[in-house]
């Protein structure tokens, strides 16, 4: 399998794989790109453009594109199952259970979304602004690394990976690189114009340190401790 840059199918810039193995067998299901710190400036460099014709669309328009995918995603349901039980180890029916998830958590955020309203502060309720009325509106981020732990894959890419595009980011999808096909074939949906918008690296722990350098937001710090603590010295030091 390939990862998704910019819309486009790519192998690492240095040509680098490595195997994805199915726990149970000890037998290589698939080969991915192994990301360079060069993949992962293209990949931001994508997101921060497609960002910001992201953020044009209306919510409404983005809950519809959301609503197609999770169309998809039942048609090939059992597909996506397979593929997450066999990297993964757990049970097919606790993966059916999973990728049935996706189907409930993005029509979710979509819809929680558009009922996600700004704030209207009435005249006087600050001192000195007793004729002024104030509107708070809701703006994106930019830019949100999703970074992905192995044990509930699909459903930690429901939870980041929708809630950043309903609100107008754009999400740089980062899989362990112990199980990062299922995720790699949910994002690879050429049918929507998602793709533009999602990103997929192949997980490794300086992916996190060099994304840092870029991103605003982490959707989880704790896939790996020192690359926490390495986030927060950096953040220490200005």
């Amino acid at each position: 399998m390939k990862m998704i840059i910019d819309g486009k199918k790519v192998d690492s810039l240095s040509g680098e794989t490595f195997d994805v193995i199915n726990p149970a067998t000890g037998k290589v299901i698939e080969s991915v790109p192994k990301a360079t710190a060069e993949d992962i400036e293209l990949a931001v460099t994508a997101a921060v453009k497609g960002q910001k014709e992201w953020a044009k669309t209306s919510v409404t328009q983005r809950a519809d594109i959301l609503h197609r995918f999770v169309e998809i995603v039942e048609q090939n349901k059992e597909m996506l199952a397979q593929t997450l039980c066999a990297e993964n180890g757990k049970p097919i029916t606790e993966a059916r259970a999973e990728i049935g998830n996706i189907s409930i958590a993005f029509p979710a955020f979509a819809e929680h979304a558009k009922h996600f309203y700004g704030t209207l502060i009435p005249q006087g309720t600050e001192a000195g602004q007793e004729t002024t009325l104030q509107l708070v509106t809701r703006e994106p981020i930019g830019v949100v690394a999703c970074i992905i732990p192995f044990n509930f894959p699909c459903d930690l890419y429901d939870q980041k990976v929708a809630p950043a595009l309903m609100m107008g980011n754009a999400a740089i999808v980062l899989p362990s690189s112990d199980n990062p096909l299922t995720l790699m074939k949910l994002t690879d949906n050429r049918k929507l114009n998602i793709a533009i918008i999602i990103y997929q690296i192949s997980q490794k722990s300086w992916c996190t340190r060099q994304l840092s350098i870029h991103t605003c937001c982490f959707g989880n710090c704790k896939v790996e401790r020192h690359c926490g603590l390495w986030i927060c010295s950096r953040n220490g030091n200005g």
